[in-house]
Order: structure tokens, then C-alpha cells, then sequence
């Protein structure tokens, strides 16, 4: 059943889409992320994993970052913050952003999504976007 449940957890994860990262809430280092964050980031998972947001820069306040922390400490899930990052190519980005800790393998993680919702018309690229038919 754990198994399964893993299995389950794993492929949510990594065929969201929205963007989804994994956080080791001891040091803050990125565990992992799914496609939809590496490429809208423009990373690699090798150049992100066990680095900090603040090594690689990627918020543009990091007040919001140490507000986000301090709820999860205190057991508050965070639910559609508006925050504002920057990809690997500097470009500014806005989403919201919802997380949670979680535990998963024995170790406490924080997991964080982001999503475009009602942003995606003024901040995607015109032709970033398509339409189901």
C-alpha cells in the first residue's frame, strides 16, 4: 500500500501542471522539482538540487520567503500568496503560490506549488499558451 501510495504521490507530482517543488525544511535546499517548475525556470535538476532559493537567487523579495517560513513553523498552510521570482535567465515571473510541510521517506519537506491561475494572460509570453480543441 506505501508503495502504491508513493507511486501515486510520484507521478502527480512530476506530471502536474503546475509548478511543484520539494524543500528540505532543515536547510532549505531544493529536493526536487517537476517539469513544469524546471522549464519554466529554465534549469536543470542537477543545477538545483541541494541549492537554496537564496544561492540561486530566485526571489524577487525575500521577505514574502521568510513570511512563507515562519507560517510553515508555526503549522499554517500557505494558500494562494501572490509572489514574485526570476528564472535562470533573470526574466521576472509572478504566481501564486500555495505550500505545505509534509513528510515523506522520514524526512520533514516543505512542498510548494505554484501556479499561474489568472496571471497566465499577463504574464506568458504571447504563443506560451495554447487551447485544447
Amino acid at each position: 500500500m506505501k508503495q502504491l501510495s508513493e507511486e501515486r504521490f510520484s507521478k502527480i507530482f512530476h506530471f502536474s501542471p503546475c509548478m511543484l517543488v520539494i524543500t528540505r525544511i532543515a536547510d532549505n535546499s531544493l529536493v526536487d522539482a517537476n517539469d513544469c517548475f524546471l522549464n519554466t525556470l529554465g534549469y536543470t535538476r542537477e543545477e538545483l538540487w541541494g541549492h537554496t532559493a537564496q544561492e540561486l537567487n530566485l526571489w524577487a523579495n525575500y521577505e514574502d520567503l521568510a513570511k512563507i517560513i515562519g507560517m510553515l513553523n508555526e503549522q499554517q498552510p500557505v494558500r494562494n500568496v501572490e509572489v514574485s521570482f526570476y528564472t535562470k535567465s533573470r526574466d521576472l515571473r509572478h504566481s501564486l503560490l500555495s505550500a505545505e510541510k509534509i513528510m515523506l521517506g522520514g524526512e520533514e519537506l516543505k512542498i510548494a506549488v505554484r501556479a499561474w491561475v489568472l496571471l497566465c494572460a499577463t504574464v506568458s509570453p504571447p504563443g506560451t499558451t495554447r487551447r485544447l480543441k
